[in-house]
């Protein structure tokens, strides 16, 4: 898998993903009692394992070296600059994928929700998509209906989807 095909595949979960998300915020919009967010988790997981694979093939990609007889100077500076392009979009790819394989949140129970806002000393570790999980998880786990945090989650999931309009835009002009 290379370089081109990572970027596909990256852009292609990036899309997935958004579309999971709207499918979340449509059932808060409904608010439906019975919610579940079984579809979200399950994908999130499987976004997971794929992102981590991913990570590892860039990995592998980076530490390649390519031996290059000095033809001439010219050849070499092309050569060289295909290099430093190739390694700068290795490391861009490899944080969208280390965003995208962020822990998936356990299912909480009332105890686990007290000492997460406890600990809220914490939250600074915590992306965009561990943060719409423990919303999702603690709305619906806790089988609670409170508007107020029906209105979190839905936040939580706005946000979430503007930060992954710009990944999803930031992949789409690296392809190319």
């Amino acid at each position: 898998m290379r370089f081109l095909d990572i970027c596909e595949t990256t852009r292609e979960l990036v899309s997935q993903f958004k579309e999971n998300v709207k499918d979340v915020q449509s059932l808060l919009r409904r608010r439906k009692g019975d919610l579940s967010i079984t579809n979200y988790t399950s994908f999130r997981k499987k976004m997971k394992k794929d992102a981590k694979n991913l990570v590892t093939i860039l990995k592998k990609m980076d530490h390649e070296v390519v031996d290059v007889m000095e033809v001439d100077q010219l050849v070499s500076a092309v050569i060289r600059v295909l290099r430093e392009v190739s390694t700068m979009g290795i490391s861009v790819f490899q944080m969208v994928l280390v965003f995208l394989s962020a822990p998936v949140s356990k299912p909480i129970n009332k105890w686990s929700l007290v000492s997460r806002l406890v600990n809220k000393g914490d939250q600074d570790n915590v992306n965009e998509i561990e943060s719409a999980d423990f919303a999702l998880n603690s709305l619906f786990k806790c089988g609670s209906s409170e508007v107020e945090k029906i209105q979190f989650a839905q936040n939580r999931l706005e946000n979430l989807e503007a930060h992954f309009e710009c990944i999803d835009f930031s992949t789409i002009n690296l392809s190319y």
